[in-house]
């Protein structure tokens, strides 16, 4: 599908389009940042972001972005959009039905760079398990829900 034929309304959340915000956007407004993150992904040059985002009109789930501590002041974590497992990441926590039923270890600790609030981890065919969080963090082997091989190099 070229994205011409898919303007940002045909994606939804519970029923309603989504739309861009008028103003500048509010990181902690989930609707609004994943708007945004959903027009970008549906423009980008990374063909399998893409993809995974255009098998399904309904989004899952809105990103919430968990706050990190940095020299004692508490932040958003920053979605620079440039890499492909990043959009891939984000594309999959939008759209994936959800195949893990606890965090991993690596969410669960309170020095998780992952830029989302929830850990998302679809089937073992995606991303070898390992959930959305560390895939966009560049580090999916460390993912305690990992399937795939691990390099000598990495154990």
């Amino acid at each position: 599908m070229s994205d011409d034929c898919l303007t940002l309304s045909w994606w939804n959340w519970q029923g309603e389009d989504l739309q861009l915000p008028d103003d500048d956007i509010d990181l902690n407004d989930a609707l609004q940042l994943t708007s945004v993150v959903v027009d970008q992904i549906r423009v980008c040059r990374f063909n399998d972001a893409r993809s995974l985002i255009e098998e399904r009109k309904d989004i899952v789930r809105l990103i919430c972005l968990k706050e990190l501590r940095e020299r004692g002041e508490v932040t958003l974590p920053k979605l620079d959009l440039t890499r492909q497992q990043k959009m891939s990441a984000l594309a999959a926590y939008l759209t994936i039905d959800q195949e893990n039923s606890s965090p991993c270890q690596q969410c669960l600790s309170r020095r998780s760079r992952g830029p989302c609030v929830e850990c998302v981890a679809g089937d073992e065919t995606l991303f070898n398990g390992a959930c959305t969080n560390r895939q966009f963090s560049s580090s999916a082997a460390a993912c305690s829900l990992y399937k795939g091989e691990i390099s000598d190099e990495r154990r």
